[in-house]
């Protein structure tokens, strides 16, 4: 069982970095990635990013000096050294209409996408990296080009296929016994992801039901996703689930 920080709006960059080194409980944390007009992988918290993931795509690297987003070479390298997991996730692109004449264009810049992507990991195999993605067409590539890493799905209640993948992202709404169950049986990775007060009270909810045993089984098997680590660990250790 593995807890990842998800940045919220009260920290800057620095300040998250330092936190999640100095807590023992947190096992890592979410970066967020995408590619601008002139094909630049950047970084971005959506947050607090003073633009859309849209408006960053639609923009250039130059005309996005003085936002909150980063290039995540640069991020990476000020990273050298760090020892706890980073999960990058690999938003979709934002297309045009879907037509005979477009797919041709779609599937080519996504291919860059990804490939401009592997391109920059590549030197920092010294870190503890995962990548994931809602796209099923992204994870699909990343899995041609980026096969050193980790690769991961963002399941959604509207896209329920279990993609061939190393781990499955899926919000609290998701949570069922019995499917997680079956799925951990399977020997798949599962990683909850919980961003608002409300994903924290369903995750609450479910952990607090009458099958403790059962529930309790479950929560040492799965890993989760938290925008409110600290309240999240505290919160179970004094249900018990954590030594």
């Amino acid at each position: 069982m593995s807890i990842y920080a998800y940045k919220n709006s009260i920290m800057n960059s620095l300040d998250f970095l330092n936190n999640v080194n100095q807590k023992d409980f947190i096992d890592g944390f979410i970066l967020h990635a995408t590619m601008t007009k002139d094909n630049k992988i950047i970084s971005y918290t959506p947050t607090t990013a003073n633009l859309s993931t849209e408006a960053l795509q639609a923009s250039t690297l130059e005309a996005l000096e003085g936002t909150t987003m980063e290039e995540l070479s640069k991020l990476l390298q000020r990273m050298d050294g760090f020892k706890k997991k980073i999960i990058i996730y690999v938003m979709p692109l934002i297309t045009p209409q879907l037509s005979d004449d477009t797919v041709q264009q779609i599937n080519a810049r996504n291919w860059l996408y990804i490939e401009n992507l592997k391109e920059i990991l590549l030197p920092f195999k010294n870190l503890k990296i995962n990548i994931t993605s809602p796209s099923r067409v992204l994870v699909k590539y990343m899995k041609q080009q980026i096969n050193f890493l980790p690769i991961g799905r963002n399941i959604s209640p509207i896209d329920l296929n279990y993609q061939e993948a190393n781990f499955f992202i899926l919000p609290p709404s998701m949570l069922d016994a019995k499917i997680i169950k079956q799925e951990l049986e399977r020997g798949t990775e599962l990683l909850i992801e919980m961003i608002t007060a409300d994903d924290m009270a369903l995750v609450f909810q479910f952990f607090g039901g009458t099958e403790e045993n059962t529930q309790e089984e479950i929560f040492q098997k799965l890993h989760f996703i938290s925008a409110y680590p600290n309240l999240f660990y505290t919160t179970f250790k004094e249900k018990g689930l954590f030594s």
